[in-house]
């Protein structure tokens, strides 16, 4: 029992055809009691049985072909009429055209089963004329006879309506499971490039449902229209420029397509849809279905992106924050061998200086610029990875001011020069940072700082540090009220 459902299509289209060609060969092998000495010659009933023969032939080796011969629309009719008109009556001819239309209307272009049917249909009253048997006794012209051909069209109507709704029903069946799964693809894609490898791959799979379909993606250019992808026939379109009137006459500018549809997309894009005849409904809603969840992944990963930015990254410095460089850490010592991980930590030295003496705002601009050294990308071409530099250095600068790095003579003559340029808390911070001989462990050189807040906030970027201050300014802290102008000149000194 299993051999024989192995043998049955999986197909609903394959299981008519299946009963089809089995009924046709029935058939067919019945009318073989019908040549036989009706004729009178042993030579026409030999060839009609020939005939009669090469028919089942032809029937078979279509349903294994799974597709008609190109010769069909001439051969059979032909063989139809040597096959009649050895018959021993009309009915078994009208029989053997039923049969033969029967299979050939699920095979085919519509053109080859209009010319089939016709030539099976005229076979009917050619068989009739030709035939020597005295058994036939109607003409070809006869009533009798004319009046079986709206039967027989009739028969092979309903039979090839039967094929166009299994296949459109195939094909949508096929197309769904190909966006189902595209689908799919799609929401797991990882990454913009795992987006459009899996657009790529839905567009080709419903390419090959329609043969001959060709799909072009098409973006405005200084030039005319640039076609920034395609699949089917016609991939070497891709990077050429075409006219722009190949968006109101495509077929004019693409030859060998006589049918398109042309549909405009979001940021100014087309999409092209052409086909040698006639573009399927089907791929027209196919494709826009696959556009459509195409930008909906697009859109997801941009917010999932967005969303791990704001939760991993500070928002000040851009930088990864604890949580990433830990998970990045173990990632990397668990995937390296030993002695290939190394740990760099950078301090910066005497920070709260620098927003004691410039203000907050100045302490960020600091932050920002630092952080924009840490992403540069080393010689060695692989990327850093790093750990904000903020959170610490706030941490520091909210510490006690008895800490560490905020003594010593350099600090002194700091906040005097700041006194001199008019800082409003110059005088108290520089009785608070008495000088002493020895400074305290872990601690700084405090010209070290100032060097840095040089190298990063020139007089030049006063405008830009000016827009830092305001936007600082309303945040969750107040930074001194020092004018800008009077900062540069700190630096400048």
């Amino acid at each position: 029992m299993r051999r024989l459902r192995a043998w049955v299509p999986d197909t609903s289209l394959g299981r008519v055809r299946l009963v089809a060609t089995g009924i046709s060969v029935l058939g067919l092998a019945g009318q073989t009691t019908s040549i036989g000495g009706a004729t009178g010659s042993p030579a026409w009933d030999h060839a009609g049985r020939i005939a009669l023969l090469t028919l089942g032939a032809i029937v078979l080796s279509t349903y294994g072909r799974d597709r008609a011969w190109p010769w069909e629309p001439v051969v059979t009719p032909l063989l139809c009429v040597a096959a009649g008109s050895a018959m021993d009556g009309p009915v078994p001819v009208v029989g053997l055209t039923i049969a033969m239309l029967l299979v050939q209307s699920l095979y085919g272009s519509r053109r080859g089963w209009a010319v089939r049917s016709a030539g099976a249909i005229l076979a009917v009253p050619a068989a009739l004329w030709l035939s020597p048997s005295p058994a036939q006794d109607i003409s070809f012209d006869a009533p009798g006879a004319l009046s079986v051909i709206p039967q027989i069209t009739l028969t092979t109507v309903i039979a090839r309506m039967i094929y166009h709704a299994l296949t459109t029903q195939q094909f949508l069946t096929a197309r769904d499971a190909v966006l189902a799964s595209a689908g799919a693809a799609l929401l797991a894609a990882s990454d913009g490039a795992a987006v459009h490898r899996a657009a790529r791959d839905a567009a080709a799979e419903l390419i090959a449902l329609s043969p001959g379909t060709v799909v072009l993606l098409c973006a405005p250019d200084a030039g005319g229209v640039l076609v920034i992808g395609c699949v089917g026939p016609a991939t070497d379109l891709t990077g050429q420029v075409l006219p722009e009137r190949v968006l109101t006459e495509p077929a004019t500018v693409l030859e060998g397509f006589a049918d398109w549809h042309v549909e405009q997309l979001s940021g100014g894009r087309h999409r092209m849809i052409g086909h040698p005849r006639r573009v399927p409904p089907g791929m027209i809603s196919a494709f826009r279905s696959l556009t459509r969840g195409v930008e909906l992944s697009e859109a997801t990963r941009r917010s999932h992106d967005e969303l791990d930015r704001r939760a991993n990254h500070d928002h000040l410095t851009q930088l990864p924050n604890r949580a990433k460089f830990f998970a990045e850490l173990a990632v990397a010592v668990g995937r390296g061998p030993d002695g290939t991980i190394a740990l760099l930590n950078i301090d910066l030295d005497d920070f709260k200086q620098v927003n004691d003496t410039f203000g907050h705002a100045a302490g960020d601009e600091l932050l920002v610029r630092v952080a924009e050294r840490l992403g540069r990308r080393p010689r060695g071409g692989r990327p850093v990875r790093r750990r904000r530099v903020r959170a610490d250095a706030r941490r520091r600068a909210r510490a006690g001011r008895g800490g560490a790095g905020r003594n010593g003579s350099g600090y002194a003559a700091q906040r005097a020069a700041a006194a001199r340029h008019g800082h409003g808390h110059g005088r108290r911070q520089h009785r608070r940072g008495r000088p002493r001989a020895r400074r305290q462990r872990g601690g700084a050189d405090p010209a070290r700082a100032t060097s840095i807040v040089q190298g990063v906030t020139s007089p030049e970027q006063v405008e830009s540090l000016r827009r830092t201050r305001a936007v600082a300014a309303q945040g969750p802290y107040i930074s001194p009220p020092v004018p800008v102008d009077r900062i540069a000149s700190v630096i400048a000194a």
